[in-house]
């Protein structure tokens, strides 16, 4: 769907044929959107059909001429609009962590402290990952280069958030089995129980 808008936005400074929205899309959106020539066609066709762009001129291409296409005005209010549209959150449905650890202690009581140690370990990997991002950034020489810029901060500190979680779920899962450890063990050696009888009565003489 952002492809669509991607070029809309592309579209809204000059009019250009599909070729060259790809090359302005790899020069001003970088690694942030990189679509290839077929969903730049695709994005121009559905884009045309809900009349957000209209072809406006034929330009002479090296196997066939180009299409020029320019946004249209219910485009660039589609393109306001999409700019300022706040995304739904993610339905809490779709973390997956508490459903593993779930499924996790019915295979074994050890494995949830694995799944997320594992977890964890992949985040310490992405972090470092980000962390060496930043590093090699320089100071940014266009908005562009600034969007990317805090794309990695964002990135960093979403990442250090999740690793903080994950440590409040293996405290508090290493904590339940300690509890759980000693409950049983108080169990075992726990005495049993004394059932008592009621006292025999004696025989009646005949």
């Amino acid at each position: 769907m952002s492809i669509r808008f991607a070029v809309l936005a592309v579209l809204s400074e000059q009019p250009l044929h599909g070729y060259a929205i790809r090359a302005a899309l790899e020069q001003r959106c970088a690694e942030l959107c990189e679509p290839d020539d077929g969903e730049v066609y695709r994005a121009l066709a559905s884009l045309r059909r809900d009349g957000l762009v209209e072809p406006i001129a034929t330009a002479a291409g090296e196997r066939r001429p180009r299409k020029v296409y320019a946004v249209t005005g219910g485009g660039r209010r589609a393109l306001r609009d999409w700019v300022l549209a706040v995304p739904a959150s993610a339905p809490r449905a779709r973390d997956e962590l508490p459903l593993r650890l779930l499924l996790a202690e019915r295979c074994s009581a050890e494995l949830p402290a694995l799944v997320v140690e594992r977890h964890a370990q992949r985040g310490r990997t992405d972090l470092a990952e980000l962390l060496g991002l930043r590093a090699a950034q320089r100071a940014p020489a266009s908005f562009a280069a600034l969007v990317r810029a805090l794309r990695v901060e964002s990135a960093i500190r979403l990442t250090r958030a999740s690793l903080d979680a994950l440590e409040l779920w293996r405290t508090t899962l290493a904590r339940h089995g300690a509890e759980a450890a000693t409950a049983n063990e108080v169990t075992r050696e726990a005495p049993a129980a004394r059932v008592s009888r009621p006292p025999a009565r004696g025989k009646r003489g005949g």
